[in-house]
């Protein structure tokens, strides 16, 4: 098995590490393919795999260990293209760094791979949906590996209840752009506004802090801090903290369109989605992660009203559990079982069309090139 990733404008390659343990609990010797070095630190050493760099990339060469089998991508970089091109005896496998209702998430690039492996019976939908046909034979359900399955209930008997608000990518064109960030400071005030004390944690998406503008909004962030009056708290999580451990932590999400929401889905707690757009609930029936939470003003000016009912009656609970299942598959089999067997049975099926191969448990070390 081999990973190959490219993407220049992420300060981290979280959209590969989080791949790292559902690969890893595998068993199998694998290859990381990086395109650019700066990504390489942030790899763990491990007896499992290898990391290369691939800093000129063949556009015309099989390049790839002649051993691998299988090719996973994690994003639909344009540098994917000459990749799978070049390499038509592997099996191409799409596993993506989310799944959402926004357009990365029905692009129509998806067609290329041999199979794709997707959270739930809503992502194959949402490709039809969209107009994007692609044969049923070529998903697969794995769910979410990265999600633990034990502790999926509701954790809202805290004295003081964590609210996590995390913010979407702009995106690079107006019909993905569903991010708050412009609202961030008003959606902070509104929630610090809650009767009760809060613990607050913001997380803005890594590619926002990159924004000629972030200084200036960080700091007008922290000064949310000064209209604290009882004994809530406000913080920006740094780079280095997990999202699924925030997941956790959290009481209720405030979030935008985004994977996000339907992550979030598997701890059964309720959400509030932002609104940016100024959208009606019936703006939104195309995007159906949205109907498990509740939808702010642009404004944000409801959104002590949806906390309080979040914390109390809860009346969408139901709608999230039927989303949960919907969104991220059979959500009662044990952690990564779904991805595990979707993996192994890639490799028998190669095994059993080259018989010659036989894969063994060492570490992938020096590995062969065919430049």
């Amino acid at each position: 098995m081999a990973l190959y990733f490219s993407e220049p404008r992420l300060a981290t390659p979280y959209q590969v590490t989080m791949w790292l343990k559902p690969l890893l609990s595998l068993n199998e010797p694998f290859v990381i393919l990086l395109k650019e070095r700066k990504h390489l630190q942030h790899f763990p050493k491990s007896d499992l795999y290898e990391v290369l760099i691939i800093s000129d990339l063949p556009e015309k060469t099989a390049f790839l260990p002649t051993t691998v089998e299988v090719l996973f991508y994690v994003n639909n970089s344009m540098t994917n293209l000459p990749v799978v091109a070049a390499n038509p005896n592997v099996t191409h496998v799409q596993l993506l760094h989310g799944d959402s209702d926004k357009p990365p998430s029905y692009n129509p690039m998806s067609a290329i791979y041999d199979r794709l492996f997707v959270a739930g019976e809503m992502a194959i939908d949402r490709y039809a949906r969209h107009g994007v046909i692609i044969p049923r034979e070529k998903f697969t359900v794995v769910g979410r590996p990265q999600l633990p399955r034990a502790k999926n209930a509701a954790s809202t008997s805290k004295a003081c209840k964590t609210v996590v608000y995390m913010t979407t990518w702009t995106g690079m064109f107006d019909d993905s752009n569903f991010c708050s960030l412009t609202q961030a400071q008003k959606i902070v005030e509104q929630t610090l506004t809650s009767a009760d004390p809060l613990e607050v944690i913001f997380k803005p998406h890594p590619l926002s802090l990159k924004a000629p503008d972030w200084p200036e909004l960080k700091d007008q962030l922290l000064k949310s801090i000064n209209m604290i009056s009882n004994g809530s708290s406000f913080r920006i999580a740094t780079t280095e903290e997990d999202v699924f451990d925030l997941y956790e932590r959290a009481d209720l999400l405030i979030s935008d369109v985004s994977s996000t929401l339907i992550d979030f889905l598997a701890t059964g707690k309720p959400y509030i989605v932002t609104n940016p757009n100024a959208y009606t609930e019936t703006d939104l029936t195309s995007f159906p992660s949205v109907a498990g939470g509740y939808l702010a003003s642009q404004d944000a000016s409801n959104i002590p009203d949806l906390m309080a009912t979040s914390f109390t009656t809860d009346p969408r609970a139901q709608k999230r559990k039927a989303l949960c299942d919907y969104a991220l598959g059979d959500h009662d089999s044990p952690d990564g079982a779904a991805f595990q067997k979707a993996c192994r049975q890639l490799l028998d099926d190669r095994e059993q069309k080259s018989p010659v191969k036989k894969r063994t448990h060492t570490r992938p070390s020096e590995p062969e090139f065919n430049l």
